[in-house]
This record gives C-alpha cells, sequence and structure tokens, in this order.
C-alpha cells in the first residue's frame, strides 16, 4: 500500500538546509529528531521540534515551499511524500477533509501576507 512506503530518514547538521523558500514543494517532513529554524525572507520566524511537521502546506496545493526550514543542530527528518498525505487525508471523514483543506488554504493566504510585508 502506498501509505506504507516512506523514504529513508534524512540526516541534517546545524546550519543546513532541508527546505527552500520558493523551491517547488515536492515532498513534506516530520522532524524526527533535533530542531530546525523556520525561515521567510531571511527572518526567523519559528524553531520546530521532534514530532514536528513541515513543508505540509505546499503540497496541499502542489506549489513552492512557504519557507526556508534549517537544521538547528543535529536533525534527523522523515520524508512524507505526496501520494502518502494524500491517500491518508482520503481516509479521512469528508468533515475532516474540507476541514484540513481549508485551514491549508487560510495559512497559504496568511504566508502569502506575511511574506509581502517583510
Amino acid at each position: 500500500m502506498t501509505e506504507d512506503i516512506l523514504p529513508a530518514e534524512r540526516q541534517f547538521q546545524d546550519g543546513e538546509t532541508i527546505i527552500e523558500q520558493g523551491e517547488p514543494a515536492v515532498e513534506a517532513f516530520l522532524l524526527v529528531s533535533g530542531k530546525a529554524d523556520v525561515f521567510m525572507k531571511d527572518v526567523k520566524i519559528a524553531t520546530l521540534g521532534e514530532g514536528d511537521i513541515f513543508g505540509e502546506a505546499a503540497l496541499f496545493k502542489g506549489s513552492d515551499y512557504g519557507a526556508t526550514v534549517k537544521a538547528a543542530g543535529t536533525a534527523s527528518v522523515q520524508p512524507i511524500l505526496p501520494a502518502v498525505l494524500d491517500e491518508k487525508i482520503k481516509r479521512c471523514d469528508p468533515l475532516i477533509r474540507a476541514l484540513i483543506r481549508m485551514l491549508m488554504i487560510r495559512l497559504r493566504k496568511t504566508s502569502d501576507a506575511l511574506i509581502k510585508q517583510a
């Protein structure tokens, strides 16, 4: 089954870029261990920790990553392929599926507005 096929975890060292703002989104990531900093236009806006997921918003629209994420120390991430994410969403209750998509659209609009202000 597609939902069971995940690529191998990837390791990143301090300061290494995991995803780059503006690049095509090809996968989301689960932060398995360590921390990662999120930047929009070179401004740090957040720090992610174990169990956080990033890169998922762009996958819903098939667009570009809305932020750059860099390892803050040693970090391990589990890539999540679009097909896996789509399969899991398809298995959700229709109300939950609609809510997730609506939230992702609103998040993208908010992120775009923040980028324009920066």
